[in-house]
């Protein structure tokens, strides 16, 4: 079965993946299928000692659930794009930087308390957390329409800065140290233009 016709992850998978990272401050690979997810699952909570339930999270698992009747017509022109990117040697790292509602809000407050960070504060911001569930509906869409295997999201929880910033550091270094690039060799043509420079400079 192809990727693209497996079963999606579930809204409640991605809820307890998202728990489990943000209790053992570990990144994941988001899951485009239910199988991908359980994986994933597994590999958390093998160095969890949270106890985490799907029982603690189906309060909101209906609020969670996407919406299939919403075609998402952009997904599938993205996912296009980008494996010509991947088909055409581009290597893309796609990162989304996941923070708890009550980070946010510490965030916020936070902004409010500094007065260089004053002017940052906005009732816009209020008013916009009312939709925290909607948001978070829109992001997992979004997710699962435009991850592909060649260019999967990495999604790293966030409310601690510094071990965000460490594993998006370890992202970016394993996909740089993945790419196939060496110093070039120089054959006898350009050995030869070596030694000419080196010529003229030392006339």
């Amino acid at each position: 079965m192809a990727p693209s016709d497996s079963p999606k992850a579930t809204s409640r998978q991605l809820a307890y993946l998202r728990a489990l990272a943000n209790k053992t401050g570990t990144t994941f690979t988001y899951p485009a299928t239910k199988a991908q997810a359980s994986r994933e699952i597994k590999r958390l909570k093998q160095i969890s000692s949270t106890g985490l339930t799907f029982a603690e999270l189906e309060a909101e698992d209906h609020a969670r659930e996407l919406h299939n009747d919403v075609p998402l017509t952009y997904g599938a022109a993205i996912r296009d794009h980008e494996r010509h990117l991947t088909d055409s040697a581009t290597k893309i790292v796609k990162i989304f930087l996941h923070i708890s509602k009550d980070e946010q809000k510490r965030r916020l407050l936070a902004r409010l308390d500094d007065e260089e960070k004053n002017w940052k504060a906005s009732m816009s911001d209020v008013a916009e957390r009312g939709y925290w569930k909607d948001y978070a509906r829109a992001y997992e869409e979004m997710l699962a329409a435009t991850s592909v295997k060649a260019a999967p999201w990495f999604i790293v929880p966030a409310d601690d800065k510094k071990n965000a910033r460490m594993f998006v550091s370890q992202i970016l270094i394993a996909a740089m140290d993945a790419l196939p690039i060496e110093t070039p060799k120089p054959d006898a043509a350009r050995k030869k233009e070596l030694k000419e420079i080196r010529q003229k400079l030392e006339k």
